[in-house]
């Protein structure tokens, strides 16, 4: 039927989507991690640029995954809080599916993860303590007489 049809198409482009958000974050942090290590070693600035670009475009969609499940929180309540039974049957019927669809939390996913402002922090604490770990590994060569060529 064309309902189903569409509730798989609908199922496959969620399911593409999760599948590039997650390939797009790891190459933008990892984009992150090589400009910042630039800066820092081989004193590339503009990389502080590319650095915050990167980080930029993945803040944006963990923004807009938490204003969805804020927002689709607020969808059920209100429509759970309008006086469906005074309304006439088939519009309680309507109600009442919208209800249904309401009740599921509304997420953007990246493969194995909910996209979320949460999800953006715990990404970044991760992401720069192990800038962290590369910066003081390639301090501490130097210091010992190894140098990085550029």
């Amino acid at each position: 039927s064309y309902k189903g049809l569409h509730f798989r198409f609908m199922g496959a482009i969620d399911d593409l989507f999760a599948s590039y958000y997650f390939v797009d974050n790891l190459c933008l942090m990892l984009l992150t991690s090589f400009c910042l290590f630039a800066v820092s070693q081989l004193h590339f600035y503009p990389g502080y640029v590319l650095a915050v670009i990167a980080v930029y475009q993945v803040f944006v969609p963990c923004i807009l995954g938490s204003f969805l499940m804020d927002k689709g929180g607020e969808f059920f309540d209100n429509i759970y809080n309008i006086s469906w039974y005074l309304l006439p049957l088939s519009d309680q019927v309507s109600i009442l599916i919208l209800l249904g669809i309401a009740i599921k939390e509304k997420t953007m996913s990246a493969g194995l993860t909910v996209i979320s402002l949460e999800q953006f922090v715990e990404v970044f604490k991760f992401y720069s303590s192990n800038i962290l770990i590369i910066y003081l590994n390639c301090s501490s060569a130097m210091h010992h007489g190894h140098t990085i060529q550029s």
